[in-house]
């Protein structure tokens, strides 16, 4: 009897090996032949490594950021044609562009279980007062809309991109499954004491995007440099091929400046949350639910984010960490400060954070409500 073929197609290796691995190997686990699609940008090795777990990788053409028709008309054919010769029993879509190009060559091939993976809505969808932002925004949903089939499953990690494609009749009531993030394992994020110091490690781990809240945290940074008994500490690398990235000649000048350290692309994050008191993201990106922040719970760190969509998924203010609106520096500086100055709030908090990963954010919880979808 041949095994039932699940295909995922994700934009870059990368993500597939830091958001996806486990559920994957959880899904062969439960008899399935597992077949990843992704673009070859990142190199070989990457590729190499997803198939060293028995997965069957094949390569389509994602070009990042581009919005050239040709661009994107090669990239829908070569989604298709893999589609199209597998044949596969379920096939899990991963990213706005595989999601759409997807969800079309699965209408088009009539592939019977399709699962949309709403991991966030990007760039498109951050704030913005612009006529052409608002008018890609129409065009992205309607986009969204006609790539998904009615009989297709959405998964959405969080309550507000859930209300978001209802309200605006992407899908029909009965498609959406809410599935808190992609998990961690809190066995390898697992929980510790706030180690003592005299300084307290006050971290942001993330690539160094200014959309990921990386000038609001340096901002900070400079109303809080008279306070010696606070570090603010880098952990992520500069995105060359990211518009939003910050240049190298411009955080050096903070690094000089000793307003903060730069550690750059951390391989051990558990020890790095572990040696750190606080965990900072004043995101303000469409995300799902920030892997990073998912981490830091499980790790039971204190944390300080902005109230916005994801992020107040696995923050609840004054519960486990604080809620603070988008790009405000001072809000930020004094959450820090009040959180510093309590041992006893950053100990409480990094408990009850530790609890809600336990309760609905571990990879396995994650993993299993996902493979249970894949029955139909």
């Amino acid at each position: 009897m041949n095994k039932k073929k699940i295909l995922y197609i994700v934009n870059i290796p990368e993500f597939f090996l830091s958001h996806r691995l486990a559920l994957a190997i959880l899904a062969k686990d439960n008899g399935y032949e597992v077949h990843v699609a992704t673009s070859y940008s990142g190199g070989i090795e990457s590729i190499d490594q997803i198939s060293s777990y028995g997965f069957k990788c094949h390569k389509v053409f994602l070009e990042r950021g581009s919005l050239g028709a040709y661009s994107n008309l090669k990239s829908l054919y070569s989604i298709y044609k893999v589609i199209q010769s597998l044949s596969p029993d379920v096939l899990h879509l991963l990213t706005a562009k595989c999601i759409i190009y997807g969800g079309v060559s699965s209408k088009l091939l009539n592939t019977r279980r399709v699962i949309h993976a709403v991991t966030g809505l990007g760039y498109v969808f951050l704030d913005s007062a612009k006529l052409h932002k608002n008018i890609l925004k129409k065009i992205v949903l309607y986009l969204y809309k006609i790539s998904i089939k009615g009989s297709s499953t959405v998964i959405f990690q969080n309550r507000d991109n859930m209300k978001l494609f209802l309200n605006n009749k992407v899908i029909n009531k009965g498609q959406e499954s809410l599935i808190y993030g992609s998990g961690v394992d809190p066995n390898i994020y697992s929980f510790s004491e706030e180690l003592p110091s005299e300084v307290l490690t006050v971290l942001f781990p993330s690539r160094l995007l200014i959309d990921k809240g990386l000038i609001t945290f340096l901002e900070a940074a400079k109303i809080l440099r008279k306070n010696i008994k606070i570090k603010m500490v880098l952990a992520g690398d500069i995105d060359e091929d990211n518009p939003n990235s910050i240049s190298t000649s411009e955080l050096n000048k903070w690094v000089e400046s000793n307003l903060v350290e730069w550690l750059g692309h951390v391989e051990d994050m558990p020890d790095m949350l572990s040696k750190s008191s606080i965990v900072c993201l004043p995101t303000y990106y469409p995300e799902g639910v920030p892997k990073v922040l998912i981490e830091a719970a499980s790790c039971g760190r204190a944390i300080i984010t902005t109230d916005t969509p994801g992020c107040n998924e696995i923050v609840h203010n004054n519960y486990n960490g604080m809620l603070i609106p988008i790009k405000s520096p001072k809000h930020l500086a004094d959450a820090i400060t009040k959180l510093s100055e309590d041992s006893l709030m950053r100990n409480v908090f990094g408990k009850n954070s530790r609890d809600l990963v336990l309760q609905k954010f571990s990879s396995d919880i994650v993993n299993n409500l996902t493979v249970h979808l894949y029955l139909g």
